[in-house]
């Protein structure tokens, strides 16, 4: 048996990134009303004829945190043309921790706490972080990408829905 573990072991990471990579693509986002931290209301539907840009992070991820400058940097090249950034820290984040790193880092883009998983459980599954979707003008989830985000071709998908 013991041979066996590694094996298996492989098997399971490969069925959960196949899971999630292989998520169904084009489907209508649900919507939701959330309050961020800066005490805005946020609703999805309310952001049709844009794009959004939803990045599940958590404090705890490296990976997350790596990625803040990117968002940052799509926020400061594509805010002023549409597009809808939202963080979405994780429910099991501690709101104090969340609220020091969003000011030490001082971001760009709307941030809100998802305490009770709802938008998690809405847009997800999101079973690891991070988890950055794009949502097209019309509603629909067009990427999801769990892991570094491969900036170049985000860029080119927000523009496309810019133009």
């Amino acid at each position: 048996m013991p041979k066996y573990v590694p094996v298996l072991l492989i098997a399971m990471i490969a069925g959960f990134v196949s899971y999630v990579a292989l998520a169904p693509k084009g489907e209508a986002a649900a919507n939701f009303t959330v309050q961020t931290l800066d005490a805005q209301t946020f609703e999805l539907d309310a952001q049709r004829g844009k794009p959004v840009l939803v990045s599940f992070w958590a404090t705890t991820c490296s990976t997350c945190i790596e990625e803040i400058p990117h968002l940052m940097e799509l926020q400061a090249a594509y805010g002023d043309k549409g597009l809808q950034l939202l963080g979405v820290a994780m429910s099991y984040d501690d709101i104090d921790d969340v609220k020091t790193l969003v000011g030490a880092r001082e971001l760009n883009y709307t941030i809100i706490h998802d305490e009770a998983g709802e938008i998690a459980s809405k847009l997800g599954p999101v079973r690891a972080t991070p988890l950055t979707l794009l949502i097209d003008p019309n509603g629909r989830i067009v990427m999801r990408n769990l892991g570094y985000l491969k900036l170049d071709e985000l860029k080119q998908q927000i523009e496309s829905y810019l133009s």
